[in-house]
């Protein structure tokens, strides 16, 4: 099964929406209007259309109400995750109201523990989360996890513990190295590390980790 990309209404990031074949893209709300001014057709349209402003006409669309527990990406999530999609690319999902790009990244925390592969793309950023366990290096299940950069990456990355500490964290080949620490939640250690034009890794044993790399 293919990706599925997810629009919503704040910036659209510094990443390309190129869906394939085997590609579902969901507009939520006013992510309508991103796809739209891309030319992008997507296959379903999602939300209470507070946004956009009126309810789209000549679209598969949702319509959900304003008042709800859940906000309309995550909803947009939450249809691709019953339709099968494990692997997403969140578009729009920053730039606007702080509080719902923290509900991004929680959304993305919550996947994570679920196995699903999610990177909301920022201006000049993309943000992921990567859970123990929950990975594959060299072609075999790894019980922790292990993340691989090639040289030609650029800019700045940071570490995160998001709920709770993050164990046995080993960071090699970037400008900061470190061996078997404990990142906590409640002190940022991991913030403003750097590639250095050479092959990088980070593995660590236990816990969750939001990671945002600045390009």
């Amino acid at each position: 099964m293919g990706t599925c990309y997810l629009v919503g209404a704040g910036d659209f990031g510094s990443g390309q929406l190129k869906p394939s074949e085997d590609d579902i893209v969901i507009a939520c709300d006013g992510g309508l209007l991103a796809c739209q001014s891309r030319g992008i057709h997507p296959d379903y349209v999602i939300g209470d259309f507070d946004s956009l402003g009126f309810v789209p006409e000549n679209e598969a669309y949702i319509k959900l109400p304003v008042e709800k527990d859940i906000t309309d990406v995550k909803a947009g999530a939450d249809l691709a995750r019953r339709l099968g999609y494990r692997s997403f690319e969140l578009f729009g999902g920053t730039g606007g109201r702080l509080s719902h790009t923290i509900a991004n990244i929680q959304m993305m925390i919550g996947l994570a523990a679920e196995g699903i592969r999610c990177r909301l793309h920022g201006v000049g950023s993309i943000i992921y989360v990567l859970a123990a366990g929950r990975h594959v290096s060299d072609g075999q299940s790894n019980p922790g996890c292990h993340v691989d950069f090639k040289a030609d990456r650029r800019g700045s990355i940071s570490f995160f513990a998001v709920d709770g500490p993050v164990k046995g964290v080993t960071i090699s080949g970037m400008k900061y190295d470190v061996s078997g620490c404990t990142l906590e939640a409640s002190f940022p250690l991991g913030v403003s590390n750097s590639f250095m034009g050479r092959d990088s890794f980070i593995e660590f044993d236990e816990g969750r980790l939001l990671v945002i790399e600045e390009l």
